[in-house]
């Protein structure tokens, strides 16, 4: 705790070294909540400082009289309890409160005044002057104003003691005499209850950058957790890992915008040459979204790759690197890097990344970068539970962040704990690195634990707000939802499908005699159901045009089964050639035995089977009838699209060009 708080905090002396009951029962009722225990209030004693501080000093301050702790300070007791109790056994009947306790402290939660008061005895000890500009910047303008008045070298204490050719005091010196200063005009106390004031009105909220790899449940499992990020407000959001198919990128982004309107939203993405175990492409994805409360002017940036890197590293990049410039309300420009790192198992990646990653830095010169992402290494002593000596990838990989940093003279915190974890060890993989600029050790938050196992861990970043201002409206405005509008062109074209839905949810007749209320009460709800029918029925239609949007020409269910089919049984067609008795049936095999009717083979037949002439004759049958089935159903499809076209015309003509959906 800072020199001289905890007297004040006590309402003694500031070189006061005892106490009395009386102070520490009036320290208590001050600064304590209805429900606060004992623990509590110690723990938010600690949270002050560290005992890296240099003007931390160990509490001297012992009660008079030799008073006892214990009776004070019972277990399981609230502190009001305690009060109540201490008043009693020293007789102080009259001071008892009656009935429920009423507070006359300030604020409901008094402590939040305790980081301003921490601030302002650090700058007793250290420099005033500075504390009362960084108020300014705070648009702490009053107390900035009254500090400078009492403790500045322009206010009034200061014009007055240089008029009487007196000594101007500073810092602890001039507490001292504050103190010692007892009048009408300057009441003892006055000050630090101006301070707790100040303190318990929340200003300026502390923001914060996240940053987390989204892991191996992509964006549709891990949907609820991303939405919890955007719903927090952060300014800065970088998630890697995403796995957007390519198709689908458009419209996870306009679902993001629409749900989180602030949001300048950014998605990279690229095909990867490898499969997964399905048989189905890497996508590899980052995405970045930065506030435009924050940031009313963003900018995505291209990084130029070097023409003798490899194709395919080069394709992977693109999805695994993003750079976005920022300028801030105040004019400030930041360059934010959201990164993937490849893995430790791919050198010639990660060596691409950093060389790339190292050319654009060095040529950006005075400019603010933040990098944050996976990086796929880790700092000296950021690894645990590990063999000794370290695998020769990994501790290339370690090497390599090493160098990075010092050819590039790059600022970092070493991470105190894990971001990811094993089945048997824990590293720290995600990291936050700047240029140009410093800001305060991240901290990572590991996600609540639940039926999905996300391997990584969020890491959140301290934004200084004197660095990151947020303006009162957002840039992006909120764009207007057509999804309730009732489309009139639509109404018309699909009137005997909604006929046939609202035929049973009609009510019936009304009584003989119905109130005129009773009449209206039917008939607005009347409407209220014929309302929810036709959103009901745009809906859907909405939905299956973005299906067909997201799905390759010519592919409905009728063409996705015949093409599936056809794949099965060319597989199993290719495998019909002579093969040794140890030789596995695939599953492709299996199920393509399914479909011509052998349901229920054990595997000895099922091999006998795949060695007989006659089933290759009957796979290729199979597989002329699928194409001549599949050149059909692109023949209708290719007719049903003439249709559709032919008729957005005709009600173009007929209707005029309002009311239509391009």
């Amino acid at each position: 705790m800072p020199k001289g708080m905890l007297q004040a905090l006590l309402g003694i002396a500031p070189n006061s070294q005892v106490l009395a009951p009386a102070d520490l029962s009036n320290c208590i009722f001050r600064n304590t909540e209805a429900t606060d225990s004992i623990d509590d209030v110690v723990r938010a004693v600690r949270n002050l400082g560290t005992s890296e501080d240099p003007t931390l000093q160990d509490p001297k301050i012992t009660p008079v009289d030799k008073y006892d702790r214990t009776r004070t300070f019972p277990r399981m007791r609230t502190l009001h309890d305690i009060r109540r109790d201490w008043l009693s056994d020293e007789e102080h009947w009259l001071a008892i409160p009656e009935g429920k306790t009423t507070r006359h402290c300030l604020t409901h939660a008094p402590r939040h005044s305790w980081k301003l008061m921490v601030e302002f005895f650090l700058a007793l000890n250290t420099n005033v002057g500075s504390w009362i500009h960084n108020l300014e910047r705070r648009d702490m303008m009053l107390l900035g104003s009254l500090t400078e008045n009492i403790f500045g070298f322009a206010g009034t204490y200061a014009r007055k003691q240089q008029a009487s050719l007196a000594p101007i005091l500073t810092g602890w010196k001039r507490w001292m005499e504050f103190n010692n200063t007892n009048t009408k005009r300057i009441p003892k106390d006055g000050w630090l209850v101006n301070l707790r004031i100040a303190g318990s009105i929340s200003t300026n909220t502390v923001e914060k950058a996240v940053s987390w790899n989204v892991g191996p449940h992509r964006y549709q499992r891990g949907k609820k957790e991303i939405h919890k990020i955007f719903e927090q407000g952060p300014p800065i959001i970088c998630l890697q890992d995403v796995r957007i198919p390519k198709r689908r990128k458009n419209s996870v982004k306009k679902e993001l915008q629409r749900v989180f309107p602030p949001y300048w939203i950014y998605i990279t993405t690229a095909q990867s040459s490898r499969k997964d175990c399905r048989d189905r492409p890497y996508v590899y994805l980052v995405l970045t979204a930065l506030h435009s409360a924050f940031f009313p002017k963003v900018t995505q940036m291209r990084c130029h790759h070097s023409r003798q890197m490899d194709s395919d590293i080069r394709r992977e990049i693109d999805g695994r690197f993003s750079i976005t410039q920022a300028q801030t309300p105040t004019g400030t420009t930041f360059q934010f890097m959201n990164i993937y790192q490849f893995t430790a198992a791919n050198p010639t990646g990660q060596t691409d990344m950093w060389t790339t990653t190292e050319k654009w830095i060095n040529k950006q010169k005075n400019t603010r970068i933040i990098k944050q992402g996976d990086l796929n290494c880790a700092h000296p002593g950021c690894r645990w539970d590990y063999a000794q000596p370290l695998n020769k990838d990994i501790g290339t990989a370690d090497n390599k962040l090493e160098c990075f940093l010092k050819n590039t003279s790059g600022h970092f915190y070493t991470q105190q704990e894990h971001t990811w974890k094993g089945k048997e060890c824990r590293v720290a993989l995600d990291h936050v690195l700047t240029w140009n600029y410093h800001h305060t050790p991240q901290a990572s938050r590991p996600i609540p634990k639940s039926h999905k196992k996300f391997d990584h861990c969020q890491i959140w970043t301290q934004l200084p707000h004197l660095d990151f201002p947020k303006r009162a409206n957002t840039a992006r405005t909120t764009q207007p939802d057509f999804s309730q509008r009732i489309d009139t062109v639509f109404f018309k074209r699909h009137v005997d499908e909604w006929k046939v839905r609202i035929k049973s949810q009609i009510q019936g007749d009304l009584d003989e005699n119905p109130t005129g209320q009773a009449l209206a009460h039917l008939i607005h709800k009347e409407q209220k159901i014929l309302a929810k029918k036709v959103r009901w029925l745009q809906d859907k239609a909405s939905k299956a045009r973005r299906r067909a949007g997201e799905r390759r020409e010519h592919r409905n269910k009728t063409q996705n089964t015949l093409l599936k089919s056809i794949s099965l049984l060319t597989t199993e067609l290719s495998e019909t050639a002579p093969l040794q008795p140890k030789d596995r049936i695939k599953g492709a095999t299996k199920r393509a035995m399914q479909g011509l009717g052998f349901l229920h083979l054990r595997t000895t037949f099922q091999k006998l089977v795949r060695q007989q002439d006659r089933l290759k004759v009957l796979l290729t049958a199979e597989i002329g009838k699928a194409e001549s089935l599949i050149e059909k159903e692109n023949l209708k499809q290719s007719r049903r699209d003439d249709r559709r076209d032919i008729g957005r015309k005709n009600e173009i003509f007929k209707h005029g060009i309002k009311g239509i959906r391009k």
